[in-house]
């Protein structure tokens, strides 16, 4: 069991924390707090445990390190509020990419089938990003809990069937069609970048383009429309609808390049993406933290507890961690 501990301070001493990272507090500031410091062991803790996570907040960040700080701040400031509105999480190390050819390694099952298919199955495991590179150049990258199967049809027709999540960098060739099936939807490519998601656990489909074109079909082979760069498609299994929105593409995939990126989330929609990350199990029993909209750019860290410590700090809920007798870690949120 593991429970985050609270560190009662008060709010001018978290000023002067502000002002003593963010390098703005004058000499006298910084020396009144640390001999304060000295005489307040609990101060000298908290202070030392947020500027760890401060550190963290900003490893490998470029220019926007203050913007990123104010943000920190800001939600720190109200950490015993159940209402976070933003979280800023930048910390520890990503997952090592497995860059392969196609045909080689992460190669799962080959075979000739008597039709003369060839089938060829690629995935990626929890807490990993995998990447794929075809003989043409296109690149395809498979999130974690993700697998991909390529059946080449001939030299001129190749489909991909797709349970989790991937974004796919084609390079467009007119003598070859690249097909994507998910659910009752096939995606054609038309020399594109785009990325669908299409978990068996999520009731929703997706697929965003960034660049190029994609044409979205049924299962029959036909077209329903065509979509243009920040189009996003949805599509519900449980109605059989679809919808067709405009958004700003450039967070769709930056999962690959080691973040989460929720905009305008739930702390439940949050959660689903932390349990397929790091197979875990996540349950919310406060129902009104549940529901809230929060967006948040975190990085994928090396352990849940660090996550769960960031939320913790920004948003103040409280959580504990308990191991199943089949080694699953299981987290309540409160």
């Amino acid at each position: 069991m593991n429970n985050g501990s609270v560190n009662v301070v008060a709010d001018m001493d978290k000023e002067i924390i502000v002002k003593i990272l963010s390098g703005e507090a004058t000499e006298k500031e910084r020396n009144d707090f640390f001999l304060n410091c000295e005489a307040n062991p609990s101060l000298k803790e908290e202070y030392i445990r947020l500027k760890n996570l401060w550190v963290l907040s900003i490893e490998e960040q470029a220019p926007n390190k203050q913007k990123l700080f104010e943000q920190f701040w800001a939600t720190t400031r109200r950490s015993q509020s159940n209402r976070m509105r933003r979280i800023v999480f930048e910390a520890a190390k990503y997952a090592a990419i497995l860059i392969i050819s196609f045909g080689l390694a992460l190669f799962v099952n080959s075979e000739i089938a008597t039709n003369s298919d060839f089938v060829q199955t690629f995935s990626s495991e929890a807490g990993s990003v995998s990447s794929i590179e075809l003989n043409d150049g296109s690149k395809i990258w498979l999130n974690s809990g993700s697998q991909l199967q390529f059946t080449e049809k001939s030299k001129k027709r190749v489909v991909a069937s797709l349970t989790g999540e991937a974004y796919f960098e084609i390079a467009h060739d007119p003598g070859r069609e690249f097909l994507v099936d998910v659910a009752n939807i096939r995606i054609r490519d038309l020399g594109t970048k785009f990325n669908i998601k299409a978990y068996d656990t999520d009731d929703e489909i997706t697929a965003t383009l960034l660049e190029g074109k994609i044409d979205v079909q049924n299962v029959k082979g036909k077209s329903l429309f065509e979509m243009n760069p920040s189009d996003h498609f949805s599509f519900r299994r449980s109605t059989d609808k679809y919808n067709l929105t405009k958004i700003d593409p450039s967070f769709v995939a930056a999962w690959k390049d080691g973040k989460f990126v929720f905009i305008d989330k739930s702390l439940r929609e949050i959660c689903n993406e932390l349990e397929k990350w790091y197979d875990v199990q996540i349950t919310i029993s406060n129902s009104e933290l549940e529901s809230g909209k929060y967006t948040s750019i975190l990085k994928r860290t090396t352990t849940i507890s660090q996550m769960l410590e960031m939320l913790k700090v920004t948003t103040g809920l409280e959580y504990e961690i308990k191991t199943n007798k089949n080694g699953l870690d299981m987290i309540m949120i409160k």
